[in-house]
């Protein structure tokens, strides 16, 4: 029962979607009004200090595809080095996994690191403050929870088929695994039955998809909600407070806030924040970002850089750039760096 409650209160869009409160009648990845300035998660950036099960996990199991290493110029190196404050010791090579069957999704730059580094996190445990969790929403989720099983890899439960309620009582079904990682990342295989549509582009093909989202563990929810509305243009589509009956490692009775926030205009590509209300998270001393080890950026799009930036700065955010660099797949692009709230690394590109 506890494992089943975890799923629940960690579900990254169902509890905070619909509610028997709720006023919003619209499905949660229907875009409201128009694109803003800033587009959806772009890229998510992970560090690892090896390849092999990274392959197996994101590759063989969740069917991205991999890439690299990538070769960059070295005056693009040296750039990306000082945007991503980067230790001048700390070396990488570089990789990308994503799906070319949906192009709409996010992708994910591996950096292989070539010498060992602190992890962010400990173990899989939910209390960890930080990044951790990517979201794969897909059309099979039976058959993906099988396939990475049969790989080796451990979830924090059976797979769960729970119904969900709509504000006008409808309901619908929704089956879910979170398997764990590598690195203490956790993927999020999702499934929403029809008529729902899923939660990001899926593959007609491999019936996969994703990456659609990421997700982080807050101390100060509002000052990361300031951050992404005011700074980035984004919008809050769902903002709740829930109770847990004992699961994710907080005594029974614990209160959670539980945001979905999205680019202006997007239906997928969303951040989910989970912040703990009258208890403390976890907290490593460890930074969330590199050198150490983990999910360490997450790179958006921008149509308005330099104002982006500079609405950064006035309120008061850590910021390098705009540099101009060669970035693969893409050519020359401006870029720049901000270090939000919660200490993470947040890339921003020129272009929509």
């Amino acid at each position: 029962m506890k494992q089943l409650l975890v799923l629940l209160c960690m579900s990254l869009w169902a509890l905070a979607a619909w509610s028997a409160n709720a006023v919003e009648t619209r499905d949660i990845t229907e875009p409201r009004g128009e694109a803003g300035q800033t587009g959806r998660l772009e890229t998510i950036t992970l560090a690892t200090q090896d390849l092999d099960p990274v392959r197996l996990f994101y590759q063989d199991g969740l069917g991205l595809t991999l890439e690299g290493p990538l070769e960059l110029p070295p005056d693009s190196i040296a750039k990306q080095r000082k945007l991503w404050r980067a230790p001048p010791e700390l070396q990488w090579q570089q990789y990308r996994l994503s799906r070319p069957g949906t192009p709409d999704a996010a992708q994910i730059r591996v950096l292989l690191l070539a010498q060992p580094t602190p992890s962010q996190h400990q173990s899989w445990d939910s209390l960890q403050l930080g990044p951790f969790a990517i979201g794969f929403p897909n059309v099979a989720q039976d058959m993906l929870d099988k396939r990475m099983r049969r790989l080796g890899f451990g979830a924090q439960a059976p797979m769960q088929s729970y119904p969900v309620t709509r504000p006008d009582q409808s309901q619908y079904r929704v089956h879910e695994t979170i398997f764990n990682g590598p690195d203490f990342v956790k993927a999020v295989g999702i499934e929403r039955a029809d008529p729902m549509p899923p939660l990001a582009p899926v593959d007609p093909e491999s019936k996969l998809g994703g990456p659609g989202y990421s997700s982080v563990v807050v101390e100060d929810s509002d000052a990361m909600v300031d951050f992404f509305t005011k700074v980035l243009d984004f919008e809050v589509r769902a903002d709740r407070v829930w109770k847990t009956s004992g699961a994710l490692g907080a005594p029974a009775g614990t209160e959670y806030r539980f945001l979905l926030l999205y680019a202006k205009g997007s239906g997928s590509g969303h951040i989910l924040m989970l912040d703990y209300q009258g208890i403390a998270a976890i907290d490593s001393g460890r930074e969330p970002r590199l050198p150490n080890r983990g999910i360490v950026m997450w790179s958006f799009k921008t149509t308005a850089l330099d104002a982006t930036l500079k609405k950064a700065k006035a309120a008061k955010r850590e910021v390098i750039g705009p540099l101009a660099l060669e970035l693969p797949g893409l050519g020359t692009r401006r870029a720049g760096t901000v270090i939000a709230p919660n200490g993470m690394l947040i890339e921003l590109i020129e272009g929509l």
